[in-house]
């Protein structure tokens, strides 16, 4: 930072965060090798006996795959995707770029970026704030804020870590429950159907199975079934399997265990529960903490706030960005007014996520008994509003 910059300023700190917890996700996202670096300069301020106030000037910058140029024009746009080889190799083209504008304007700035193919990024924008009178200038010297991963302060470490195969069509449920499992000493592969969990298994040593139940290709059941034959044939000694499941009903989790699962884990997970049953089924067991949900939502009118638990910190981009790839899904099942589509995209929004109104949209649209058009565009409307003006905080697990 300037060292020129105020050492207290006020503004808007739900709205910045947001904006910067987007841009250096996309700059982490797409830097496989070299640097991210953020800057903040200061370009003008006015100190009198009036008023007080001075310009920012952010700078995030990368060494990535940039922006080709016959994309650039459209990178604000809602839902945008840049490419779809780039959705496919990176899991999504980039996280909420439109959100960011937005929220840029809001505030009264201005954004904008420059990007060249191979070389990098560098997205930047300006906002002013208004200086707290009482506080002295910063000495602190220009210097650059590299990111780096966060590690849970409560990290499991054992010298025998376990390895799960983690089977599931959903994108945020691989992601949380894989760093659920990183943060209890394992190590993971994972599956996006039961048919690439099969081949999976038959050919890797697994401590641990992690199974959705309804999923394309090849369900769990039947998936679950066809592990145990082969252990069965193999001579091979069976491997705890979990099955993950949105459904309670004593009919449905027994379905779970006759199809071969020794237990079951109930989504959307909490990080205790999981630690408990997982660690637990290995023979690992600690006592599971006790307390209030981590998840809290307050409203604005432009703003939803989310306070997360720091370990999800990292991999809430990713959330973010498949739950608007599916959104956008779920517009285009609309156009071609299937129905039912839209119905199993609100089972499948539906996750191991602390997004309890993307939960509760996607448990309204799969239950909809309606082939009302306006039914549901008001219900993907109001999902497309929390995601387009969601922000976090970032609060003690």
């Amino acid at each position: 930072m300037d060292s020129g910059i105020p050492s207290r300023i006020i503004g808007d700190p739900t709205r910045l965060r947001q904006i910067l917890f987007n841009l250096l996700g996309n700059a982490v996202k797409f830097t496989a090798t070299g640097e991210v670096k953020l800057l903040i300069e200061l370009i003008d301020e006015k100190i009198s006996s009036e008023s007080e106030w001075c310009q920012l000037h952010f700078r995030v910058m990368d060494t990535g795959i940039g922006i080709s140029p016959d994309k650039q024009s459209k990178i604000f746009q809602n839902f945008y995707q840049a490419d779809s080889a780039i959705t496919r190799q990176y899991g999504g083209s980039g996280l909420g770029l439109a959100i960011c504008k937005r929220l840029v304007t809001l505030m009264g700035g201005t954004i904008d970026f420059k990007s060249t193919p191979g070389t990098g990024s560098e997205f930047f924008f300006s906002l002013k704030f208004k200086v707290d009178k009482e506080a002295s200038p910063s000495s602190t010297q220009k210097s650059s804020v590299h990111v780096n991963h966060l590690t849970h302060p409560e990290a499991i470490h054992t010298a025998h870590p376990f390895h799960t195969l983690i089977v599931d069509d959903s994108l945020d449920n691989r992601i949380i429950i894989e760093r659920f499992l990183e943060i209890m000493g394992g190590t993971v592969d994972l599956a996006e159907n039961g048919q690439e969990g099969v081949t999976l298994f038959q050919k890797n040593h697994y401590d641990l199975v992690l199974i959705d139940m309804q999923m394309p290709v090849l369900d769990g059941y039947s998936a679950t079934r066809q592990i145990r034959q082969w252990e069965q044939s193999q001579k091979k000694t069976p491997t705890t399997i979990l099955a993950l499941t949105a459904h309670a009903f004593k009919e449905e989790l027994q379905k779970c265990l006759d199809a071969g699962c020794d237990s079951y884990l109930i989504k959307p997970l909490t990080y205790e529960t999981a630690k408990s049953i997982i660690l637990s089924a290995l023979g690992r067991h600690t006592p599971p903490k006790t307390g209030t949900s981590t998840s809290a939502i307050a409203e604005d009118v432009t703003v939803y706030q989310v306070a997360i638990p720091r370990m999800l910190a990292p991999i809430m981009p990713k959330i973010l960005e498949s739950k608007r790839n599916q959104c956008q899904e779920l517009r285009n099942a609309l156009e071609q007014k299937d129905f039912e589509a839209i119905r199993k995209l609100g089972h499948k929004i539906r996750g191991s996520h602390n997004l309890d109104k993307v939960n509760a949209q996607g448990r309204s649209l799969e239950n909809c008994p309606s082939d009302d058009v306006e039914i549901f565009t008001g219900m993907i409307d109001e999902l497309e509003d929390f995601l387009t003006h969601v922000a976090f905080t970032v609060i003690k697990d």
